[in-house]
């Protein structure tokens, strides 16, 4: 658990980053009490457990905005309290942190970020609903990182912009199981350390585009030094500006990976055709094709905002590890979403609360990482639409994502679990009506897929909630909800369902 005070320490540190200029200051604690009744405790397929579980979570959320400054940390401890099998208690804690500081005017940057987040560790294992069910299956990962970051503008010639990153990822156990085992102790976290230069055309060039890039990546693994993973990149581009609103990009440059692989070396020329169109300022779209040594590349982000909708859509192909991807909890990713409709954070922050009561913290949108300190190629596809109307809002997300390894199945690195290639496919829809100006009621429905092709494995779970949620007074809102959970799978063993009665206040000053 050492990781956990180091993050949550890093977390406060980000602050001191902010010191020096500070303005504004804004203090809000927050707590949270939920009683839940499960028939399923464990999530077991055979031996139903049922429980009376209180969560209790106090929360502090600070932010700091200066005139080179800004600052955010929301910081949250919950815990897990069983009626009936108290040796389960347990705390779960939760930081979100970050922090940006211009130390010296248009040249100098300093950024930082800290988190602590729960999500399952096997995906193809029962998994918890916010933390209540105690599978064994639950892991803390805390990230944090920091990123000095120096502009400059050469005249109207070029302006160019370079930083160093270095960070960390550690995995804890993160519950307890009824059982009292886990398979997490073997497992280790990584660190990364990212260099990236890049040079870019100024105004002088006029519609002619032009960039040169370096990006060097280094992933070294558990306590071990000697055990690294590089990702580099050396990039050239020139484009032209047709118009203000259509651009056409050319780039090439060269991958110079090295990492333990079988076959040929990971590396090689590469090249990619970019277009971006943007005919108003509320619709976008970037697609682009081309060729890496591991294969075609094909890439595209849209983007659709009206006074009532948004729409998103993006597809990614990316040689990666799970230290590098920075996973978008569905609070975040719904916040995104409705931020051209609901400006007011207030207001939009009482709108994906409303939304997403029945999800829980580990609720993801988009689907889980894969915890693996493998180096794998990682194609994914995300879609959202968003409707806010005047008393109702309703949010679609999808997403299909394959993980295929670049490594042997025979390697063994620090920590590391092999799962081969894995495809996850899924769908949410998230409803909320408002009743009254106080009462609200809400559904969510989730189906997602899980297939791991090289284990012959592929599992099902459907999620269904739905609750009434009234506002008490100006700082205090309560709620009910019930939920459905089943997996099934083409396995006989890991199969369940569940039915849980939720009951919930929340105190925000």
């Amino acid at each position: 658990m050492a990781s956990i005070p180091r993050s949550a320490g890093i977390g406060l540190a980000l602050f001191s980053i902010s010191a020096v200029h500070a303005a504004d200051w804004k203090f809000q604690p927050a707590a949270t009490l939920t009683e839940t009744y499960t028939d399923n405790l464990t999530l077991s397929s055979s031996n139903r457990l049922s429980d009376f579980v209180t969560q209790l979570t106090p929360e502090i959320d600070i932010q700091e905005q200066g005139e080179r400054t800004n600052a955010t940390l929301d910081y949250r401890m919950q815990g897990n309290y069983y009626a009936r099998y108290s040796q389960l208690d347990h705390y779960y804690p939760g930081l979100d942190a970050n922090a940006n500081s211009e130390i010296l005017k248009n040249t100098l940057y300093l950024n930082a970020s800290a988190s602590i987040l729960q999500q399952p560790f096997i995906l193809a294992a029962p998994i918890s609903t916010n933390n209540v069910n105690p599978t064994g299956n639950i892991i803390n990962i805390s990230t944090w990182s920091i990123t000095p970051e120096v502009k400059h503008r050469f005249g109207t010639f070029a302006k160019m912009d370079a930083s160093y990153s270095h960070g960390m990822q550690h995995y804890t156990t993160g519950g307890p199981s009824l059982q009292g085992t886990n398979n997490q102790s073997t497992l280790t976290g990584a660190a990364n350390d990212t260099i990236d230069a890049k040079l870019n055309s100024g105004s002088r060039f006029g519609s002619l585009l032009w960039g040169l890039e370096l990006n060097e990546i280094r992933l070294s693994y558990g306590n071990s030094t000697s055990i690294t993973s590089k990702l580099d990149t050396y990039t050239a581009n020139v484009g032209y500006l047709f118009t203000p609103k259509f651009r056409i990009q050319l780039t090439g440059g060269y991958d110079n990976d090295n990492y333990v692989y079988s076959g040929p070396r990971p590396q090689g020329r590469f090249w990619n055709t970019e277009a971006d169109w943007a005919p108003t300022s509320h619709t976008k779209f970037k697609a682009s094709t081309g060729h890496r040594y591991f294969g075609s590349t094909n890439s595209f982000n849209a983007t659709h905002v009206t006074r009532l909708t948004t729409l998103n859509a993006s597809y990614t192909q990316d040689v990666t590890s799970t230290i590098l991807q920075q996973p978008i909890p569905a609070a975040t990713a719904i916040s995104q979403l409705l931020q051209a409709q609901i400006p007011n954070a207030a207001a939009r922050q009482q709108q994906v609360q409303n939304l997403l009561a029945g999800l829980g913290t580990q609720g993801a949108l988009f689907g889980q990482n894969v915890i693996t300190n493998q180096i794998f190629l990682l194609k994914t596809f995300n879609a959202s639409f968003g409707v806010n109307l005047p008393r109702t809002v309703v949010v679609l997300s999808a997403f299909n994502s394959t993980s295929i390894p670049l490594q042997p199945p025979n390697v063994l690195l620090p920590g590391s679990l092999n799962y081969g290639t894995s495809k996850q496919q899924g769908a949410t829809l998230s409803w909320n009506y408002q009743i009254s100006p106080k009462l609200t009621a809400g559904a969510n429905a989730m189906l997602t897929k899980i297939t791991f092709p090289g284990q012959t494995f592929s599992g099902n779970t459907r999620f269904i909630t739905f609750g009434l949620n009234r506002m008490l007074s100006r700082h205090l809102t309560g709620s009910l909800s019930l939920r459905n959970n089943l997996f099934t799978s083409n396995l006989a063993g890991p199969n369940y369902s569940e039915n849980a009665l939720i009951a919930s206040m929340n105190w925000r000053n």
